[in-house]
């Protein structure tokens, strides 16, 4: 059943946690949600948009990505409670979504991190637990397909929101290559430009 496929997903997270010093304060630590809970909060909350009646795919996708844009400007917002987060280059903020933040939503570190020239930054991650909770489904369906496409995409509002709280606009867009999951982030000119 779901609370079996839950448990095992979280035994199976535990074993693979980095042991790695957290970026995270331990105050702030102390004080986030259990990882697991969130995971199992945000998996819901997308079944339950996808179930949405009489509503087209790009309506629902929009509708998921939106909830990934509030949730990761409030989540900025959580991480950054008690110290003001200040860089002077935009690429310092991507490196500060690209390592404490994701590991703190997540709880794992992203694989590589590309910048380009015109604010194009690449984010790749070669294995997205988070998705393994679809590993009940064929891989190889569309079913599967199109469920992985609207959680990435409620990914990509999780990176544009924690963006946004930070003051810097962007467009965020995801594709599936070579089994790695890929990020770009677009920062708009005002943001390459914008002086902190």
């Amino acid at each position: 059943g779901i609370n079996a496929e839950y448990m095992g997903y979280y035994k199976k997270k535990k074993e693979m946690a980095s042991p790695t010093h957290s970026p995270i304060r331990k105050d702030e630590r102390d004080t986030q949600i259990p990882s697991v809970l969130f995971d199992v909060m945000s998996h819901e909350m997308l079944e339950y948009f996808l179930e949405a009646p009489e509503v087209t795919p790009e309506k629902k996708k929009e509708s998921i990505e939106n909830f990934g844009y509030q949730c990761g400007y409030k989540i900025l917002l959580v991480v950054s409670k008690s110290h003001k987060v200040l860089f002077k280059e935009s690429i310092d903020y991507i490196k500060h979504i690209a390592i404490d933040i994701w590991n703190f939503v997540f709880n794992f570190r992203i694989d590589k991190v590309s910048t380009e020239y015109g604010g194009k930054h690449d984010l790749y991650i070669k294995q997205f637990n988070w998705i393994s909770l679809l590993s009940n489904q064929d891989m190889k369906s569309k079913e599967y397909t199109d469920k992985v496409t609207y959680y990435l995409a409620f990914v990509c509002g999780v990176l544009r929101g924690s963006l946004a709280s930070m003051g810097l606009e962007s467009v965020v867009n995801h594709e599936v290559k070579s089994d790695n999951y890929i990020f770009s982030i677009n920062l708009s000119k005002k943001a390459q430009t914008q002086s902190w």
